[in-house]
């Protein structure tokens, strides 16, 4: 018995010529079985199947039926371990790049912490190309809320990224301070909230205030008919914001990094205020950071 075979419809014209020219090839015809005009179905074997194909290429369509022979089975199952063997190797590399870590991503208020994310990752073990897990991002997670000072923080694995978004925490003023003389402008600012329960506003929200211009009057509006005031002292809360610079020389062109570490020092500069926005001016030698920052010039 032969040990593997196999079978094909072959469809084509001139059949007794294909015939022919198989057997002058050396390929050992074991069945033939005419299936009607213009088809025949010829069973070979397993060695043969490359003389087969160089001549049946051009001038026949052909299709393979079935593989038999005594080492059939056992082909078989062959051929589905090279598959089983494929999809396991597809899917543990699929796995295995897919948690390696490549970057993260700086969402909200995350890029002014940059330098202190970095070093909470690298607590963790996550460095460049390192495997990683949500497992040790929620490490991070937890370092980072220990040690800071924040209303929301997000990090989430994607691929291979790290996602943080941070919100920093707003503090509200826990009393009211009162000024018994006007309140001017010691620098140029943009009113983001008055509430005033004494004295006299004489701006509103969302105004420009340039430096020496009056924000709000020690004084209370006594009688709306003759506009007369008494002296009265400023209590309530008033937000602004302000724009402070930082110049950050360095001897390298301008990257992600100088530019976290720029914008960590002008934070450090700045002092304990809530930064809203930030930009950045950049020359040869030095990195320019602007900062819009909140503060409350009256309120707690």
């Amino acid at each position: 018995m032969v040990l593997l075979t196999r079978t094909y419809l072959v469809k084509g014209k001139n059949r007794k010529y294909l015939l022919e020219r198989l057997q002058k090839k050396g390929v050992n015809l074991l069945k033939i079985e005419n299936c009607g005009q213009n088809e025949i179905k010829i069973t070979i074997e397993n060695k043969d199947r490359l003389k087969f194909f160089a001549i049946c290429k051009n001038s026949w369509y052909n299709k393979e039926l079935k593989i038999g022979g005594l080492l059939s089975p056992f082909y078989k199952c062959y051929q589905k371990w090279l598959l089983t063997l494929f999809l396991v190797s597809y899917f543990a590399l699929s796995f295995i790049a897919s948690n390696l870590y490549f970057e993260t991503v700086f969402t909200g208020d995350a890029l002014i912490y940059r330098p202190i994310i970095e070093k909470a990752l690298e607590s963790q073990g996550i460095i460049k190309y390192s495997f990683f897990s949500q497992k040790q991002l929620n490490g991070v997670k937890e370092s980072l809320q220990k040690e800071m000072g924040i209303a929301f923080i997000s990090v989430e694995k994607s691929g291979n990224r790290a996602i943080i978004y941070l919100k920093e925490e707003k503090k509200e003023p826990s009393s009211l301070n009162s000024l018994t003389s006007d309140l001017i402008a010691n620098e140029d600012m943009t009113v983001l909230n008055i509430t005033l329960y004494s004295g006299t506003a004489v701006v509103s929200n969302g105004d420009f205030i340039k430096k020496g211009e009056l924000i709000a009057k020690a004084k209370n509006l006594l009688n709306d008919a003759d506009k007369t005031e008494i002296d009265a002292p400023i209590i309530g809360v008033i937000t602004v914001e302000c724009t402070f610079e930082y110049c950050y020389n360095t001897k390298f062109k301008p990257t992600d990094d100088t530019r976290s570490n720029a914008l960590a020092m002008a934070k450090f500069h700045l002092g304990d205020y809530i930064v809203r926005s930030f930009s950045f001016e950049e020359g040869e030698n030095f990195i320019k950071v602007i900062l819009k920052y909140e503060k409350i010039l009256i309120g707690g």
